[in-house]
């Protein structure tokens, strides 16, 4: 076994790395220093030479995503995943206003319990992930949980309102990689717990919804605003996503600086030598955690 695993980052392929290539299990490239259209024959070359996993960072756009999917590239990085696509005469789907028409059904004060049964039941693929999730090693339970009611009994309210936001978000991003999808649970889950030690005007049920929807505009390549219009929410979650709210700012600068690994961010900065700095790190282990329970 692998104690460690190697990565040659911002990758020149020369033949002078030939023995560094024996070595590593990701090769990085920067397609900006390095254009896909200028990858092809190099790309093949280490496909049929070595076992080597290729990653490509700096992806700008869904074109450059596809072709580097076809490529053979098999991991991604870059703005593309958390910006938005805005396509000015396309509209929101019938499809997807139903599903934003649910968010506004569980953003309701009381939850009309059966009907979110129902509607569960009704729906084979959301059954089948929310026992899935529930089941999960995440949840270390010993006995699985076999039927809906129970599922939703155990999750309560709160915890139920967060599993149908996870599902409507990854079925209104099911044309968009898997891995925005990720991003944004991820990001859920830790303004949550971000939520447990800042001091703000939100519980950390609303941040984790925040968080989660604060990718909504990149999943359907619409304005934030345009979107919003479509849903009924309370103005206070609606000025958070349109980015009108210091507190909720906050946070989302502190947990973006973490994603994307710039440690000397000045949000980070300042938490530096505090006790808080060193939750970080755990809440984000924490996060991951979950969104893979999730996906897996």
């Amino acid at each position: 076994m692998d104690l460690f695993v190697i990565a040659l980052d911002d990758f020149v392929y020369h033949k002078k790395f030939r023995p560094m290539m024996e070595l590593c299990k990701i090769i990085k490239f920067d397609l900006i220093e390095t254009p896909l259209e200028t990858l092809s024959k190099i790309v093949k070359d280490i496909q049929k030479n070595y076992s080597i996993t290729l990653l490509a960072e700096k992806v700008e756009t869904y074109e450059e995503f596809k072709q580097a999917k076809t490529m053979g590239f098999t991991l991604f990085q870059g703005y593309f995943f958390s910006k938005p696509e805005i396509i000015s005469k396309k509209d929101i789907s019938s499809n997807h206003i139903a599903k934003l028409s649910l968010v506004s059904e569980i953003s309701k004060a009381n939850l009309d319990l059966p009907k979110i049964e129902s509607f569960i039941k009704k729906d084979v693929s959301t059954s089948y992930k929310l026992l899935k999730f529930m089941n999960s090693a995440y949840f270390k339970r010993t006995n699985p949980l076999n039927t809906i009611k129970d599922a939703i009994t155990y999750l309560g309210e709160d915890e139920l309102r967060k599993f149908i936001n996870v599902v409507i978000l990854s079925d209104l991003g099911e044309e968009k990689p898997n891995e925005l999808i990720r991003n944004s649970l991820v990001r859920a889950r830790m303004c949550e717990l971000c939520g447990s030690v800042f001091k703000s005007d939100y519980t950390t049920d609303e941040l984790f919804i925040l968080g989660l929807f604060s990718f909504m505009d990149a999943i359907l390549d619409k304005e934030m605003e345009t979107i919003l219009k479509q849903v009924s929410i309370s103005d206070k979650i609606k000025k958070a996503l349109l980015g009108n709210d210091k507190d909720f700012n906050k946070i989302l600068n502190i947990v973006s600086s973490v994603e994307k690994g710039r440690w000397n961010t000045v949000f980070l900065n300042v938490l530096s030598g505090t006790p808080v700095e060193k939750k970080i790190p755990e809440f984000y282990i924490d996060a991951i955690a979950m969104a893979n329970s999730f996906f897996q």
